[in-house]
């Protein structure tokens, strides 16, 4: 968890990014774990023709199959026939997990996968790293003060946007898992 260190807030996306700034993070997101996917179908079509020539096992040629056809759902260009969202779909189901680093920005999205195909998915959990200057014009200004000043300042009570308090504490508490 994220937090003020002043105030003892939970930091949530929508107290430190913009509207515009969340719909950044969901595109760029959607463009690297579709990037993600897109390499690992690539490398998996040349391991199955390489199981071609060598005449490999059925059983592993079936499996390299699997995994082709799972990466493609995921893609969006295959038949999607479960109830596990394809990355085209995720962005309108916004609930990702953040970590804030002392230097970048971390937006992770789960994977495609349910629980019984979790073994098909090579990608499995994605994460965006971002520098927190590249972030600058998508945050807040309660962002933009959390994140590039080093500076707390609390989240008015009765209005979230309105910015208030003093600024010479620390920005935030870091923990490790």
């Amino acid at each position: 968890y994220s937090f003020d260190s002043k105030t003892g807030k939970l930091l949530g996306l929508r107290e430190l990014f913009t509207a515009e700034g969340i719909s950044h993070l969901q595109k760029q997101l959607e463009k690297g774990k579709r990037a993600a996917y897109r390499e690992t179908l690539a490398t998996l079509q040349q391991d199955l023709q390489t199981a071609y020539r060598k005449r490999e096992q059925p059983d592993s040629i079936n499996d390299l199959q699997e995994r082709i056809s799972f990466n493609r759902e995921c893609l969006g260009e295959g038949i999607h026939n479960d109830r596990t969202p394809r990355i085209k779909e995720a962005p309108y189901q916004f609930d990702y997990d953040f970590e804030l680093n002392k230097k970048t920005f971390l937006l992770k999205s789960g994977r495609c996968s349910n629980h019984a195909m979790r073994a098909l998915d090579d990608v499995g959990d994605y994460t965006l790293e971002l520098p927190y200057a590249s972030l600058s014009p998508y945050l807040t200004n309660y962002g933009r003060r959390l994140l590039l000043n080093g500076k707390s300042m609390p989240l008015s009570k009765t209005n979230p946007k309105n910015i208030e308090g003093d600024n010479d504490n620390p920005l935030l508490f870091f923990t490790t898992p």
